[in-house]
């Protein structure tokens, strides 16, 4: 057989060997599922809940769907505030590993869906058998090898030589680091901005890997406050919350065992309200996440780890709607971080919440 032969032939090959090995397996593997939940029920029970939560939300979601708000019209501004906040998207997930093309050429991508697929079921059925109701590889999905070296990435920029970046690129980095924002004050015991996080694994694991060395500093109440706020717009179990409101953010299975200190010291969850309800939507929690920021959180600068969809309808509710902008029709790719000026706008018709524009900056990677 010719080499191309060979080539055309493998795919079909990887099918009939896959059906041929799970019809082989089926039977055992039934068994051995059916002994393994009964043995420790309640783990059993709780894995189910994720089954079902997903299921709702595939069927029942309407969390990418809601009307433009108006904004008020207004003559008079009596007051207003701004924050300055960078945000930086996390890094590539297990989900994005199995599901999306991403970096992968489409001949890769195509080729080998059917073995990922294989392994990524294969990794639920473990964790359902071995009673971790805990862990997921969809469901909250954290992040795979290469969103790993993407958050590393995040924080090598962070060690960027100042001299060689604008002024306002600078300002903003010195933000993430934590320092004063012109460089000119003396060391402070507390950081100059509030790390914030939405409540799914990935971001978490990507805003401390990529702060790990500010975290180090020993800065007073330098912590990350996970906000439900920024959950992911999405339907998809990945977009959907393990953590418990309130609760203890724990170690997913690809993180790096490095990260437990800072899990353990430097996540603040008094913030978050669990995952976000079957009837919430993105323009809520946008919202919400504008009213928390500047009723919440004390600092004028925000260093905000989240997600692609979440960004985009950001930009897109918050620039005016004449002003045009990549941010509007592009996401932030895997491990970039852009700064923006946000404003809330206290006037005779209520209050108004505004990117200021001009004001975004790309700083790694972008859009």
């Amino acid at each position: 057989m010719s080499l191309i032969g060979a080539v055309l032939v493998l795919p079909y090959m990887v099918v009939f060997f896959t059906f041929w090995l799970a019809t082989s397996l089926q039977r055992p593997m039934m068994y051995a599922t059916i002994f393994c939940l009964a043995i420790n029920p309640m783990a059993a029970q709780r894995k189910l809940t994720l089954f079902v939560n997903t299921a709702r939300y595939l069927l029942f979601s309407k969390d990418k769907k809601w009307k433009e708000p108006e904004v008020p019209k207004y003559t008079t501004v009596h007051k207003v505030e701004t924050k300055t906040i960078i945000f930086v998207r996390h890094g590539q997930s297990t989900w994005n590993e199995t599901f999306n093309r991403g970096e992968k050429t489409k001949l890769n991508f195509y080729m080998f869906f059917i073995p990922n697929a294989i392994k990524a079921f294969f990794m639920e059925w473990y964790f359902m058998v071995t009673g971790q109701d805990k862990e997921s590889w969809f469901y909250d999905s954290p992040l795979n090898d290469m969103g790993k070296s993407q958050a590393e990435s995040v924080r090598k920029f962070m060690r960027t030589n100042l001299q060689f970046s604008t002024p306002k690129e600078a300002r903003l980095i010195r933000i993430m680091l934590g320092e004063s924002p012109d460089g000119k004050g003396p060391p402070t015991r507390e950081p100059s901005s509030q790390l914030v996080s939405s409540n799914l694994r990935r971001a978490i694991s990507t805003l401390v890997i990529g702060a790990r060395e500010r975290l180090d500093r020993g800065y007073e109440n330098d912590k990350v406050i996970i906000l439900s706020q920024m959950q992911e717009v999405s339907f998809n179990p990945d977009a959907l919350c393990i953590t418990p409101a309130k609760g203890k953010c724990e170690l997913a299975f690809t993180d790096p065992k490095f990260l437990k200190p800072y899990f353990d010291n430097n996540l603040d969850t008094s913030l978050h309200t669990g995952n976000k309800p079957i009837t919430s939507n993105g323009i809520i929690r946008l919202q919400s996440f504008a009213e928390t920021i500047f009723k919440d959180i004390k600092k004028e600068n925000i260093v905000a780890a989240g997600h692609s969809l979440w960004f985009r309808s950001f930009f897109r509710t918050f620039l005016p709607k004449d002003y045009d902008h990549v941010s509007k029709v592009k996401k932030i790719r895997n491990g970039g971080c852009v700064g923006l000026e946000f404003q809330k706008k206290t006037t005779d018709n209520g209050v108004v919440y505004e990117i200021v524009p001009g004001s975004i900056v790309v700083l790694h990677i972008g859009f």
